[in-house]
């Protein structure tokens, strides 16, 4: 299982100009202003690399909340 707080600052570290402060998992994260194409990518491989979670375009989609993100590594 993977801890909360360790997918939350993974998922921080996606974002170079977006202060760590304004993600939580409350967060709407396609809200932010840093969101991008190259961040879902980033994501994807993420999800990949360090959950084994193959995650695609569908599953992102669905999510609203960082806190949905994290429920796909469950």
């Amino acid at each position: 299982m993977i801890e909360k707080s360790n997918f939350l600052d993974n998922f921080k570290e996606l974002f170079e100009e977006t202060s760590p402060d304004q993600i939580t998992f409350q967060s709407h994260f396609r809200d932010l202003d840093e969101w991008s194409s190259l961040i879902v990518l980033s994501l994807i491989v993420q999800f990949e690399d360090n959950y084994n979670v193959k995650l695609n375009l569908e599953k992102i989609e669905s999510a609203v909340t960082v806190e949905d993100l994290y429920q796909l590594t469950q």
